[in-house]
C-alpha cells in the first residue's frame, strides 16, 4: 500500500468513527420558535451563523445539509459553505433577508469532507491531551490554547487561572497561549514583570509577548534591550520592534545584519523587511556597496527582495544562485515564486537518496513545501515520505512549515501525525490541521513563530 493508500485508508477510517462514535452536539438555534438544526434543512429560511472566534456573523445563509459534526450552508451568491459545530456559537433565525457585506468565504468556514474529518480528528486528540493527568503542563497550556480557539471556556479558564499565579514563568506562557487563543487583553503586570526578570526564557517570552500584543507603551524597554549581548534577549526584541513599526531601531537593526549570529541576523532581515520604507532601502543598497560575497551580502539582498526592490531579484538570481553555500536558501525563495531556476535546483536536490540526518531532511521538507507553494504538487510525495519516517523531529518542523504555508488542501497529510504516540508529535499535527483550517488563528501562529 503506498502513503496515499494509507492517509486515505485513515481518512476514510476517521470519517466512519466521525459517523458513529463521535457525533457532536450542534449549536443553540434562537429565534426560530423552537426549530431545531435538522429542522431548517430545505427550509426558505434565512439563518446568521454566529462564529466563536470574535463572534464573527455571517448572515443570510440557507441550511442544506447536517452532519454528524457539521453543517453545510447556502449563500446568496449560491457558494456553499461548511461549518464544524465546534466552530460555531449559534445559529440566528432571521425574519428575512437582512442588509450585509457580501460574504466571503475563508478558509476557516469552507473544508472539504476529508479536511473537515482531520480536523475533527485534531479537535478530539486535543481533547484527550488536556484531560490527561499525564500531561505536562506546558503542553497543557498548549492544548488549551487550540480549544481556546472555539471559545472553550474549561480551556480558557485554565489559561487565565495560570496566568493569574504566583511562579512568572507560567505566568508569561499562559499569556502568550491566551494570545494565540484569540484574546488581546492581557494583564500589563504580567508584560512588565516579565520585561525586567532575570530570567531569559521568561524575558524573551515576555518581548515576544509585547510584539504581538504590539504594545508601544515598552518600545523604549525594547530598545535598550535590542543592545543586549545575548541573541536570546536581542532577536526577540529585533523582531517586536518591528512590529511596534519602531523606526528609531533601524540604525541598530543595520549593524545586527552584519553579526556573525544567525539568530541575530535573521531576526534582523526580518525587522528590516517587516519595517521597510525607502530610507531602508536605500540604508541597504549603500551597506551592499561595501560588502563583499558573504553571508551578510545574502541578508541584504533578501531584504531588497522582500521589499519588492528589483536590484534585490536580479541580484538573488544571478548572484547569489551561483554561490554553492548560499543557492539554497536563494533557491527556496525563489521556488515559492515560482521561478523556475529555483525550482529545478530544489527538484533536483530531492531526486535520489539522501542522508537520514535532521538537517538534510529538514531541508528536504523545507524545499517540498517551496516546490507545492511555486505550483508544482508532485512535491508532496516528499513530504509524505518524511512523515512516514521516525524522525519526530522532522515531523514536527513539517508541520511549523505548513501552518506557515496554509494550504488547507494539504490538511490531510497531517492525518498521521495527529495519532502519533508521542503527545508533543500530536500535538504539532494538531496545530497544523486547526491552522490551515482557521485563518485567523494561523495568523496568529505565524507570528508566534516569527
Amino acid at each position: 500500500m503506498t502513503g496515499m493508500q494509507r492517509t486515505v485508508a485513515l481518512i476514510a477510517l476517521s470519517a466512519l468513527l466521525a459517523g458513529t462514535a463521535f457525533t457532536e452536539e450542534a449549536p443553540a438555534v434562537t429565534g426560530g420558535s423552537g426549530a431545531t438544526l435538522r429542522d431548517l434543512v430545505g427550509a426558505d429560511t434565512y439563518v446568521s451563523v454566529v462564529l466563536n472566534e470574535r463572534e464573527a456573523v455571517d448572515p443570510n445563509l440557507r441550511v442544506v445539509e447536517v452532519g454528524c459534526d457539521y453543517f453545510a450552508v447556502m449563500a446568496p451568491s449560491q457558494e456553499r459553505m461548511t461549518y464544524l459545530f465546534s466552530s460555531v456559537k449559534e445559529i440566528r433565525v432571521q425574519d428575512g433577508l437582512v442588509e450585509a457585506k457580501k460574504v466571503t468565504l475563508s478558509e476557516s468556514r469552507t473544508l472539504r469532507k476529508e479536511q473537515r474529518t482531520v480536523v475533527a480528528a485534531a479537535q478530539r486528540r486535543i481533547r484527550d491531551i488536556f484531560k490527561s493527568s499525564d500531561a505536562k503542563q506546558f503542553l497543557k497550556m498548549h492544548v488549551a490554547a487550540l480549544l481556546g480557539v472555539n471559545n472553550d471556556k474549561g480551556a480558557l479558564d485554565y489559561l487565565r487561572k495560570l496566568a493569574a499565579s504566583n511562579d512568572l514563568e507560567t505566568k508569561v506562557a499562559a499569556a502568550l497561549c491566551l494570545f494565540l487563543a484569540g484574546e488581546t487583553e492581557i494583564d500589563p503586570a504580567i508584560l512588565a514583570e516579565g520585561l525586567h526578570s532575570g530570567n531569559a526564557t521568561v524575558k524573551a517570552n515576555a518581548i515576544r509577548l509585547v510584539g504581538l500584543l504590539e504594545d508601544k507603551s515598552s518600545e523604549g524597554i525594547l530598545l535598550r534591550l535590542l543592545r543586549d549581548r545575548s541573541a536570546e534577549i536581542s532577536a526577540p526584541a529585533a523582531r517586536a520592534l518591528a512590529r511596534l513599526g519602531s523606526r528609531e531601531a533601524i540604525p541598530r537593526l543595520m549593524q545586527l545584519v552584519s553579526e556573525g549570529n544567525p539568530d541575530k541576523g535573521e531576526a534582523a532581515v526580518f525587522a528590516l523587511s517587516q519595517l521597510g520604507g525607502e530610507d531602508v532601502i536605500q540604508r541597504v543598497k549603500a551597506k551592499l556597496e561595501g560588502t563583499g560575497m558573504s553571508l551578510v551580502r545574502h541578508r541584504l539582498v533578501i531584504i531588497l527582495y522582500n521589499l519588492g526592490d528589483d536590484l534585490g531579484r536580479e541580484l538573488l538570481i544571478e548572484e547569489i544562485m551561483k554561490v554553492p553555500t548560499l543557492r539554497p536558501e536563494a533557491a527556496l525563495v525563489l521556488a515559492r515564486e515560482g521561478q523556475w531556476d529555483g525550482m529545478d535546483y530544489l527538484a533536483t536536490r530531492l531526486k535520489g537518496l539522501y542522508d537520514e540526518k535532521d538537517e538534510v531532511m529538514i531541508f528536504r521538507a523545507k524545499a517540498a513545501v517551496a516546490l507545492i507553494q511555486g505550483g508544482d504538487p508532485t512535491a508532496l510525495s516528499h513530504l509524505q515520505e518524511l512523515l512516514r519516517s521516525d524522525n519526530d523531529k522532522v515531523k514536527r518542523k513539517i508541520c511549523t512549515l505548513l501552518v506557515e504555508f496554509g494550504d488547507r488542501k494539504l490538511i490531510p497529510i497531517v492525518a498521521p501525525v495527529i495519532e502519533n504516540a508521542d503527545v508533543k508529535v500530536a500535538a504539532e499535527g494538531c496545530t497544523a490541521a486547526i491552522a490551515m483550517a482557521n485563518r485567523n488563528f494561523r495568523e496568529r501562529m505565524v507570528a508566534y513563530y516569527n
